[in-house]
């Protein structure tokens, strides 16, 4: 995986309080999202530094801290079934 990362281009910017490192075309599509959103009053910022680059294993956290927690309350709400959550 670290020599995928390795071989690949990379651009970091200055988004919100972060300068998140993407591939090339992720953040020229990111800026591209950016400019729509600004166009339409809305904004697109980073919510932590782990917003971008980081290993498969920070990913599987990151989703069982934000996306586990949230299907769990939509389930609640009645807005998903447990099947739905479960895919």
């Amino acid at each position: 995986m670290t020599a995928f990362q390795n071989s690949i281009g990379k651009t970091s910017a200055k988004i919100g309080n972060f300068d998140p490192e993407l591939q090339t075309a992720a953040m020229a599509a990111l800026k591209d999202a950016i400019s729509a959103a600004q166009a339409k009053g809305l904004k697109i910022t980073p919510r932590g530094a782990d917003s971008a680059k980081r290993t498969y294993n920070e990913t599987v956290s990151l989703w069982k801290s934000r996306v586990d927690p949230a299907l769990t309350h939509w389930v609640s709400k009645g807005r998903l079934t447990q099947a739905e959550a479960d895919k």
